[in-house]
């Protein structure tokens, strides 16, 4: 074999082991990441340091009051879910989802009352539920909500923070100072709190000739179907 042949042939088998080293380096990385996880997990710790960064950044040079770590991770999560600019994505707070997770499956402890607050700053309004606790012990359709266990309802408080006062232990009591519609002094109502059936579905016979049923589903609930039967 000539010197050139011998030279081209060892050029290729260099080309060769170089390109078998690069590919077997290639797939073997690849199924130590997959095996081990690293991979991703570097990855991910990578795309997150500058999020640290400027979160240590803001707690360490930032003048004014800082919120709490909780806000802080709420509002990063609305910031991504933001980013997807999608109106049917939406973050919801865990104590609010529980909340909401309660109303779907159609009971929930309580008292058995809607409250409102038809203006800003205004007065909070209760609206019993027929049937229910508030509605037995007395509270009307319309009665002004002075007081929860002698705390003062003020107008800076949210119809929520109203509605965490009111909830409580099924079976224990909570007093309500509420003004009656058309009276000027208060009354105190002791109601015992209770599991709550909201009906989603109401129903009457509509006055015309002939008799007919109407029936009116307020919203979805996990008790709508036996309730409709």
């Amino acid at each position: 074999m000539s010197s050139t042949a011998k030279s081209l042939l060892t050029v290729t088998l260099l080309l060769l082991l170089a390109a078998s080293a690069f590919v077997a380096g290639y797939f073997t990385n690849d199924f130590v990441e997959l095996m081990s996880g690293e991979g991703t997990l570097v990855r991910e710790r990578q795309d997150f340091d500058l999020f640290w960064e400027a979160w240590d950044r803001i707690e360490t040079n930032f003048i004014g009051e800082l919120p709490t770590s909780q806000a802080f991770t709420y509002g990063a999560i609305r910031g991504v879910v933001g980013l997807l600019d999608d109106p049917y994505t939406v973050f919801i707070e865990p104590a609010i989802r529980d909340q909401e997770r309660e109303s779907l499956r159609g009971t929930f402890g309580g008292i058995g009352a809607y409250i409102r607050r038809p203006e800003e700053g205004g007065d909070m309004v209760l609206e019993p539920i027929p049937g229910n606790p508030a509605e037995l012990a007395g509270v009307l359709f319309g009665d002004v909500l002075i007081a929860i266990d002698e705390t003062p309802v003020t107008p800076e408080m949210t119809v929520q923070e109203v509605a965490d006062l009111v909830r409580g232990e099924k079976g224990t009591t909570v007093t309500l100072t509420v003004i009656h519609p058309g009276e000027s002094d208060s009354v105190d109502i002791d109601v015992v709190r209770d599991d709550i059936l909201i009906p989603s579905v109401t129903y009457r016979m509509l006055d015309t000739e002939t008799p007919i049923g109407y029936i009116q589903l307020t919203r979805f609930s996990g008790e709508s179907g036996n309730e409709i039967y």
